[in-house]
Formats: C-alpha cells, sequence, structure tokens
C-alpha cells in the first residue's frame, strides 16, 4: 500500500525557512531543504509579506507563492504548516494556524515574547488535538539525544555539575540552551542571577546559576555576537566529561583515568572528539514529523515544553532585573 506523502507550506521565506542553502547544497539548513528531500513530504507553497523574497524562494523550491494565509489555505491544503517567520510573529501566527485545521504545526522558537502571549497560547492548545513540535533543533540533534538517554541510565554515573555558554539574547539563543538543560537533566528549581549593566530582561544576555532535577549546579554565561559566535555546552559527572563545543558541532567526551605521574589521583583522560548530529537536526525533525502523523511517534518538543522553557528563562530575567 502506497504511503501518503504529506503536504507542507512555510511561512517565512528567510533564512531558516529557504534561504540558507539551495535544492542541491550538501549540507541541508533549510526547512524547505528538509521537507523538500524527504520522501514522505512535498513542499507546496510559500507565504511572505515580501513578494520579491517570496517569489524567489517558491520559484527556486518548486512551490507556489502566497501573501495570504487563507488564500494558500484554501488552494493548497496543506497537511503541514511550518512558522518560520520573525520571533515577535510566533504566537499571533500559532493562533491563526490552528484555527485552520492542518494535521500538524511546526514553529521556531521561542513561541512566545511575553507573559501575556505564554497564558493565551497556552488556553487555545489546552483541548487541541492538533500535535505542534516546537524547533528547539538540539532535541533533535542524535548526539544530545543520546547523551540524555545515558544521564537517565546512570552510565556516567551523578551529574556534578554544568554549563553553557550563548549569545544573542535570553530569549532567542539563550532559551535554546535553558531548554537543553531541562531536556537532559529535568526542571528547573533553584537560580542566582549576575547583573552585566543595563538590561531588557529577555531581549538581553543573562549570567547565572541555576540548579535543575539531575544537575545540582548549572553555570549559564554569555558572549557577544558583535565579536563572534558562540555556542557551548558542558557536562561534568562521575565518570567523565562531555563537552559539546564549537557551536555544538562537536562533542569531546573525557573518561576518568588513573593518573600516572601522581599515584592515587585520578584525571580526565584524553579527549574522544566527533561530529554531532547538528546538521541533522532538520532532516531528523522532518522525519519524525512524518512519524507523529503516522501514530508512530509522540512530538518530542511540544508547545507546552516550548512554554516551561520561556517560563524558566523569564524567571532569569526577573531574578536579573532584581538585582
Amino acid at each position: 500500500m502506497k504511503k501518503k506523502v504529506y503536504r507542507v507550506a512555510i511561512i517565512g521565506a528567510g533564512r531558516i525557512g529557504a534561504g540558507f542553502d539551495e535544492p542541491h547544497s550538501r549540507k541541508i539548513l533549510t526547512h524547505a531543504h528538509a521537507f523538500s528531500a524527504n520522501s514522505r513530504t512535498e513542499v507546496v507553497a510559500f507565504v511572505d509579506a515580501n513578494h520579491s523574497t517570496g517569489r524567489h524562494e517558491a520559484k527556486r523550491w518548486s512551490a507556489s507563492f502566497f501573501t495570504d494565509i487563507d488564500r494558500m489555505f484554501l488552494d493548497t491544503k496543506p497537511d503541514i504548516v511550518i512558522i518560520a517567520t520573525p520571533d515577535n510573529t510566533h504566537a499571533v501566527l500559532l493562533e491563526k494556524i490552528l484555527h485552520l485545521h492542518p494535521s500538524l504545526i511546526i514553529c521556531e522558537k521561542p513561541v512566545v515574547e511575553t507573559q501575556e502571549e505564554a497564558l493565551r497560547i497556552k488556553k487555545v492548545f489546552r483541548n487541541s488535538k492538533i500535535p505542534a513540535i516546537v524547533n528547539y533543533s538540539r532535541r533533535f540533534d542524535t548526539s544530545f539525544c543520546e547523551v540524555r538517554e545515558n544521564i537517565q541510565k546512570g552510565v556516567y554515573g551523578r551529574v556534578i555539575s554544568g554549563s553553557c555558554l550563548y549569545d544573542k539574547s535570553l530569549i532567542h539563543n539563550g532559551s535554546h540552551l535553558v531548554d537543553l538543560a531541562r531536556f537532559l537533566f529535568g526542571e528547573m528549581n533553584g537560580y542566582v542571577c549576575f547583573p552585566q549593566g543595563k538590561t531588557n530582561g529577555l531581549n538581553e544576555r543573562v549570567s547565572a546559576i541555576a540548579s535543575f532535577d539531575r544537575c545540582p549546579q548549572f553555570h549559564i554565561m554569555t558572549g557577544d555576537e558583535r565579536f563572534y559566535t558562540v555556542g557551548e555546552f558542558d557536562i561534568l559527572t562521575e565518570k567523565a566529561r562531555l563537552r559539546f563545543s564549537n557551536v555544538t558541532r562537536d562533542l569531546l567526551i573525557q573518561k576518568v583515568v588513573y593518573d600516572k605521574v601522581f599515584k592515587g589521583y585520578r584525571i580526565l583522560g584524553t579527549p574522544k572528539k566527533r561530529k554531532t548530529g547538528l546538521f541533522g537536526t532538520l532532516p531528523e525533525l522532518a522525519r519524525h514529523s512524518v512519524a507523529v502523523l503516522d501514530g508512530r511517534e509522540l512530538p518530542r518538543s511540544t508547545v507546552t515544553d516550548a512554554l516551561k522553557s520561556y517560563a524558566a528563562c523569564l524567571t532569569l530575567a526577573k531574578g536579573f532585573k532584581k538585582r
């Protein structure tokens, strides 16, 4: 029996939606490429307010172009709708798309930017039967999924401490790593924030020490994207150190060994380096989306997950402003 091919519409023809790569690029860096390359999905439409960009990307990816979402739904009847627009439009578009009843919604992070939006989105999705996936991309990196499973199984022993380093704002890039900490360690249950001068909460960089269910001490540190891009995640356990470096493109694992010089001491051994699954996250998102629609998997990164990560970021931002 022939399996259904799901129709995909992308709202937002910018970089993550379509612009970062080409149809025949070696690396898959956009939603357009990931869902075009999957044999079970077909990109049928783009919606964008910018006529020039939208038409250009629709032509490149062999899809139809629309400026109106309602017209796009009438003409193409998509199964999957991807929201890849600026952050401040996500909540409004989530509500609108939900009422048009696609089979699945995918939204770029963050899903909300304010508490008012968070309450609205929580309410409209409370009784919704339409699955939604939020693209916190590290949840779709096979390396992080493997580390999470090993932490839960106790392969590395107890988690001693961890740290992350991010740039841009807490709500944008920072929320990726706060969500990742939740994914790996469970919920945040304590924090201390550190001032860095003038701040605007979620829209600024925030440094803190937090605790999570499976990580008693987690340091959140910031860089400055005006000089260079950073993205690091470091975990110390009883049996190993696991460090995601180079904007989480590399994983270095150091196991505990006996010190050959100072007898009776144990140290971290020579790092073993391997590439992570970062450049496979969008193809994995496409595969996972098909599995969700087929009924074979449950959404790995839900709106509820995203709202909890937003709440954790908001807690950190409020603590930051009080100091």
